[in-house]
């Protein structure tokens, strides 16, 4: 039953953040992952 909202409420939050602030979501870095 709570399942819903709460998935509504983080999509919601996610998609503001991926339009308004997308540089707080930027969690990967090549540099990092893809050493020699």
């Amino acid at each position: 039953m709570l399942g819903f909202p709460e998935a509504l409420l983080n999509g919601m939050a996610i998609t503001l953040l991926v339009v308004y602030r997308p540089q707080w979501l930027y969690d990967y870095s090549d540099k990092t992952y893809l050493k020699d």
